[in-house]
C-alpha cells in the first residue's frame, strides 16, 4: 500500500468493471489518517482524501456499480469520537451520535446497479459507553434518523454494543447483530434481530432461539447461506482470545458450536470465498502474537483447516497481521 495502516476500514467498489476495493483511513505511522487508497487488482494508487482523519470508522459499499461508499464515524487525529459522515469525499448530513467502533449493514441483496439501499449503522462507543441505539442512512437524502424515532417507528438494540457484529442474512429481509461489548465493560453472548420491515431489533432469545455458546467481542461474523453465519473467535467476558467458532442458524434463531480453529484469535479478519467456505486471517493470539496464519471453514464438514494444511497446498500470509482488513471483491 502506499501508506501503513491499521485500524482502517476497507469496501469493494466498481463491481462489473474490474472490483477495486477502496481502503480508507486507520492508524498511519504519523497518527490518524486521512488518506485513501484503491487497489485496482494488481496495484494501489492515491484516492480520494476523506473529509476527516478516522480510526475505527466503518466503510460500506452501496453496491450499486459505482465508487460510492458510506464512511462513517470512527475517531479523529484529536481523539474525539466523530458524528460525521460522507460519501466519496463529500459530507452527508452527521449522525445523532458519535461512534467509533460501530457495525454498519447496507439493507438489501441483491443490489440494484442504478438504486442504492439504505444502511442501518449500529452502536459503537462514543468515547465513554457502548451504545444502544442505531441510526438508518438514506441514500437519497444523504440522512441519518434513529431507529426508534417515531418516523420510522422502530426500536433501539436491546442492549448496548461495542466491538459488534452485523450481518446481513441475504434476502431475508433481516440481519444478526452478535456479542460486543456491553455497559458492563465486558464481552456478552447476546444476539438480536434486525427487521428491516419494522425497523426493530429483537433479542434471539424472545424468538424462540439462544443467546450465542460463548460471549464474545472483536470476533467475525460471516454469512454463508440464505440463512446462516459463522461467528469465529473473538475475546470472552474475562477478557481470553478465543479459539471457538459457531454457526448461527435464522431458521431456528439459534447457534450451535462448530469445530474450533487451530489458533485463537481476535481483531482477525474473515471474508467469504467464491466456493462458499470462509477464509480467516491473522488477528492477535491470547499471548500478544501477532498471527501470520490463515484458515478454511467449510460449512460442509463445519472444521476449519489451516491454509499450509497438505490438503489445500497453501502457505501462511506474507506478513503477520492484526486489526487488518479481508474484502472479497
Amino acid at each position: 500500500m502506499n501508506d501503513a495502516r491499521y485500524g482502517h476500514a476497507s469496501a469493494a467498489i466498481n463491481t462489473s468493471a474490474g472490483a477495486d476495493v477502496l481502503v480508507t483511513g486507520g492508524f498511519d505511522p504519523t497518527g490518524v489518517a486521512q488518506s485513501t487508497e484503491i487497489f485496482t487488482g494488481s496495484t494501489f494508487v492515491a484516492g480520494p482524501s476523506m473529509t476527516d482523519s478516522r480510526e475505527g470508522h466503518t466503510a460500506t459499499a452501496f453496491n450499486d456499480d459505482s465508487t460510492n461508499v458510506l464512511i462513517a464515524g470512527g475517531q479523529d487525529a484529536s481523539g474525539t469520537v466523530l458524528n460525521t459522515a460522507e460519501i466519496s469525499g463529500t459530507a452527508t448530513s452527521p449522525m445523532s451520535t458519535p461512534r467509533v467502533n460501530a457495525a454498519t449493514v447496507l439493507l438489501a441483496e441483491p443490489f440494484s446497479n442504478t438504486c442504492p439501499a439504505n444502511a442501518v449503522i449500529t452502536g459503537g462507543s462514543n468515547g465513554l459507553i457502548p451504545l444502544q441505539t442505531a441510526e438508518l442512512f438514506n441514500p437519497g437524502s444523504h440522512t441519518f434518523t434513529l431507529t426508534d424515532d417515531v418516523s420510522l417507528g422502530g426500536s433501539q438494540m436491546n442492549a448496548a454494543r461495542a466491538f459488534h457484529t452485523a450481518t446481513l442474512l441475504p434476502n431475508s429481509g433481516e440481519f444478526l447483530v452478535a456479542g460486543g461489548e456491553g455497559v458492563a465493560g465486558v464481552a456478552q453472548a447476546s444476539a438480536e434481530i434486525f427487521d428491516v420491515g419494522r425497523n426493530k431489533f429483537t433479542l434471539t432469545t424472545a424468538l424462540s432461539g439462544t443467546d450465542m455458546t460463548v460471549a464474545r467481542e472483536k470476533h467475525t461474523a460471516t454469512a454463508f447461506g440464505e440463512t446462516t453465519v459463522l461467528i469465529a473467535g473473538g475475546l470472552d467476558s474475562s477478557n481470553n482470545a478465543l479459539s471457538t467458532a459457531e454457526v448461527f442458524d435464522l431458521s431456528t434463531n439459534s447457534f450451535t458450536a462448530v469445530g474450533s480453529m487451530h489458533s485463537a484469535r481476535f481483531n482477525h479478519a474473515a471474508a467469504i470465498l467464491p466456493n462458499g467456505k470462509v477464509l480467516i486471517t491473522g488477528g492477535e493470539d491470547g499471548s500478544g502474537n501477532t498471527l501470520n496464519t490463515a484458515e478454511i471453514f467449510d460449512p460442509v464438514t463445519n472444521k476449519f483447516t489451516l491454509t499450509t494444511d497438505a490438503s489445500l497446498g497453501g502457505n501462511r500470509m506474507n506478513v503477520a497481521r492484526k486489526l487488518h482488513t479481508a474484502t472479497a471483491y
